[in-house]
């Protein structure tokens, strides 16, 4: 179940308002708490979300990784940012 809780297919959705080349979205499933933002474009993109997220970055994911300071994602052409909220 641990496993599970990480995954990002799993659990209710909530998106969150991003720039129009960034899909984001927090789920929620067994009390764990995952932001999760794709860019779905071909070049670097910075945008500012709706709140200020904190928490650990999971990785290992083996895709190209962003990063979240505050209000702040950055995130590399088609990369993304997995975050355990705290």
């Amino acid at each position: 179940l641990a496993q599970r809780a990480a995954r990002a297919d799993v659990g209710d959705i909530a998106f969150v308002h991003a720039d129009k080349r960034v899909l984001a979205f927090v789920r929620d499933f067994e009390r764990t708490r995952i932001l999760v933002a794709f860019n779905l474009s071909d070049a670097p993109v910075t945008a500012e979300l709706g709140a200020d997220y904190r928490g650990e970055v999971l990785r290992g994911h083996g895709l190209p990784e962003g990063s979240l300071a505050g209000k702040m994602l950055s995130l590399p052409a088609a990369g993304v940012l997995f975050l355990r909220l705290a």
